[in-house]
């Protein structure tokens, strides 16, 4: 006979080893011990005796569940880890399910365990993610995060399960682990399945700029349906993304120029459409939203200047508040009555997140995107001109004008066109009146009167 001790052979009719004096147990002879010898062998045998403990009580199901948990509850974290680590993953499931849901008690302790073992419980933890009680799912995905990169394979097909709850939850584990997932949730991506997708979106979006750079530079990589998936998430990280993303334009890759250019235009409209929903709910009885985006059409180019001329006197990003407040004073001086009425109603506020606004996307994004007006290829400069009339910087008038008088792609001109109505600002009647002179193109012109006509209406109104 073999102690489960000391690993020294003795003769099957002693009662304890000779030589630690340990109880006789033989596990692989036949015999059969009770729960709490094999528990024992659990905590004090060699390796191939504790294997074969862990068989044999996993053999026993459900009835060792309960003497296993308290055991386990007498012990400390190094003890329980040795317990339980000879079982193998769906076995320790089997073993650690029932009272992991039984004892809430019980449930912090062996989830400490479970992440002191570390890839060995990733089996069991997921397994229990797929079929335990949703508050005993939501610890045992905490754990699997806990676990962190070991658990990302396993976490990546509980992405795939049909259940929504489990995919949530793998979901929010996936963000918890942040870098180390993000390799295989940009993969999943490319999924057929649109809810496999939307979760790897949300934990992306989740774990924020870490995420920028390596979905940047997977775009070239990706076909157009995974292109919309990852320009989706990097719009909803929003102002985060946006410094990486204007590196992005100099990208020797003309997918990656074009695809950053238009992300760019749509953070700023998500941004700003974030502005207006804020401000609409505290808007008071009875004034229009239509207000509110006429005054953000007559500030924000004031604004704008402003913060330019402030920038320029402290050389940098940050500017002190002493520096800003006479100059933005300054900027709101001849709006009309009802503009004033707006902005002494939403003046904290619209100066809070305006200025972020300008800080963080419009004047950082602007002349980037309109140095891509020269750019070589037609798509790049289409998504330039674009999202150059969503950020709507007056800064970039003159590009906008010499792009629109001098470039050969007539959806490029009406582009152009487009995003000079969109600023508003009236430097821009000029060079569309002689662009209306000798463009040939109906849409071109089409596109141009129009932008005419808003500039000429807006200042109308401002008068």
């Amino acid at each position: 006979m073999r102690c489960h001790t000391c690993d020294s052979e003795y003769n099957d009719g002693l009662e304890c080893c000779p030589h630690c004096q340990s109880p006789g147990l033989s596990v692989s002879q036949g015999n059969k011990p009770t729960i709490p010898d094999l528990i024992q062998v659990l905590e004090e045998g060699k390796r191939d005796a504790r294997k074969q403990a862990a068989e044999a009580l996993s053999k026993m199901g459900a009835p060792t569940s309960d003497e296993l948990a308290a055991a386990l509850l007498e012990t400390g974290k190094g003890a329980r880890a040795k317990v339980l680590e000879p079982f193998e993953d769906n076995r320790l499931s089997r073993i650690i399910a029932p009272p992991f849901e039984k004892y809430p008690g019980f449930r912090k302790r062996l989830l400490d365990t479970l992440i002191a073992i570390g890839e060995p419980s990733v089996g069991p933890l997921s397994q229990i993610v797929r079929d335990a009680h949703f508050s005993v799912r939501i610890s045992a995905a905490w754990a699997l995060a806990e676990i962190g990169e070991p658990s990302v394979d396993a976490l990546d097909l509980l992405l795939k399960t049909d259940d929504r709850v489990v995919r949530e939850l793998a979901s929010w584990s996936l963000a918890r682990i942040k870098e180390p997932a993000i390799a295989s949730l940009i993969d999943e991506l490319g999924e057929d399945n649109f809810r496999v997708r939307d979760a790897a979106k949300k934990a992306l979006v989740k774990i924020g700029e870490p995420a920028v750079a390596p979905l940047i530079a997977a775009l070239a990589g990706m076909n157009e349906e995974e292109r919309a998936e990852a320009c989706g998430v990097l719009v909803d990280i929003g102002v985060p993304a946006v410094k990486q993303l204007i590196a992005a334009l100099e990208s020797e890759s003309p997918d990656v120029r074009r695809l950053s250019a238009r992300t760019l235009g749509d953070i700023s409209t998500t941004a700003l459409a974030f502005i207006m929903r804020n401000i609409k709910v505290q808007l008071p009885p009875g004034f229009s939203k239509q207000a509110i985006e006429f005054t953000l059409k007559q500030l924000m180019p004031r604004m704008e200047k402003a913060v330019v001329m402030a920038t320029k006197k402290v050389a940098g990003a940050y500017v002190p508040e002493w520096i800003l407040s006479p100059i933005l004073n300054a900027a709101v001086k001849g709006l009309k009555p009802a503009s004033l009425f707006v902005i002494s109603r939403f003046m904290p506020y619209l100066y809070q997140q305006l200025m972020n606004f300008i800080l963080q996307v419009r004047v950082p994004a602007a002349r980037p995107l309109a140095e891509l007006l020269k750019d070589p290829d037609e798509s790049v400069r289409l998504e330039a001109a674009t999202s150059l009339g969503k950020i709507a910087s007056p800064d970039t008038i003159d590009a906008l004008s010499d792009c629109l008088l001098a470039d050969k792609t007539p959806a490029i001109r009406a582009a152009c066109a487009h995003a000079l109505g969109k600023i508003g600002d009236a430097k821009g009647l000029e060079p569309l009146e002689k662009a209306r002179q000798k463009e040939k193109s109906k849409k071109v012109q089409e596109r141009i009167v129009e932008s005419i006509r808003s500039i000429e209406k807006q200042h109308k109104h401002s008068r």
